[in-house]
């Protein structure tokens, strides 16, 4: 389906990018902003670093984009300057 299969690409990116930081083999040109939902199934117990700023938002993986839970995501852009 195509939910698995969305589920399936981000894994695999996020496999691929925090082996390559770990491995210094990669550096981020910018700050990446990591929002994950309070209702998600998979939480990194990582804290923010000069390179990650990691924010828990309203909703689920597939609500946190909707309704009163993006205005919980816009809030914390718009703290962080991003729009």
């Amino acid at each position: 389906s195509r939910a698995n299969n969305h589920f399936e690409l981000c894994t695999q990116m996020l496999t691929k990018y925090h082996k390559a930081v770990a491995l210094r083999t990669f550096v981020p040109p910018c700050t990446v902003i990591d929002c994950r939902p309070v209702e998600a199934s998979l939480h990194i117990n990582q804290k923010d670093s000069a390179l990650v700023k990691r924010f828990t938002v309203e909703g689920s993986h597939w609500t946190m984009l909707y309704g009163q839970n993006a205005l919980s995501l816009a809030a914390v852009l718009e703290k962080l300057g991003v729009v």
